[in-house]
């Protein structure tokens, strides 16, 4: 069941329902578009981070077209739920002080960082290589798997979670 704006239940529009063999078949697709991109810069692994054109090469430009893929699929398989939240997540006050504790520790490496080393291009691509890495990563994983997970009744965590982890 799928929410609607008025708070009432609908039945869901799918054109295909959330499942585990789903799941796994959009996260394959994800890895071999990634790959694929990333695999035909013909940049060798040592030298993919060495120059901003280099890295947007070998991650931005594989991340977006794997990003694309998850959005293409999840429009088509008409999965709104994704991108919506049904309520907000609480966060206790130890959450919020460890929060602020890390954004203070990340500002006091940027004030000593060296930062003449550190191109504008290079800066660019990390920045953007890094939140096309979070936007898939929760996209892929935390909803489009979870879904695919529940609706199976299977735990999530399993999937989900580095293999080993409790």
């Amino acid at each position: 069941m799928s929410d609607t704006a008025a708070g009432t239940t609908a039945t869901p529009t799918w054109r295909i329902a959330p499942s585990v063999p789903v799941a796994i078949g959009v996260f394959i697709a994800y890895v071999v578009v990634f790959a694929g991109l990333a695999s035909s810069s013909g940049i060798a692994f040592d030298d993919w981070f060495s120059t901003g054109p280099n890295l947007f090469r070998v991650a931005v430009i594989p991340l977006a077209g794997g990003s694309l893929v998850l959005i293409g699929f999840l429009v088509w398989a008409r999965w709104e739920f994704v991108f919506k939240d049904p309520e907000r997540l609480p966060m206790s006050r130890l959450l919020n002080v460890l929060l602020v504790l890390y954004m203070l520790v990340i500002f006091t490496q940027f004030a000593v960082a060296g930062w003449s080393k550190i191109t504008l291009d290079w800066l660019l691509a990390a920045v953007a290589a890094g939140v096309l890495v979070g936007f898939a990563e929760e996209t892929l994983f935390r909803k489009a798997a979870q879904s695919g997970c529940t609706s199976s009744s299977v735990n999530p965590n399993i999937v989900t979670s580095a293999p080993g982890t409790p």
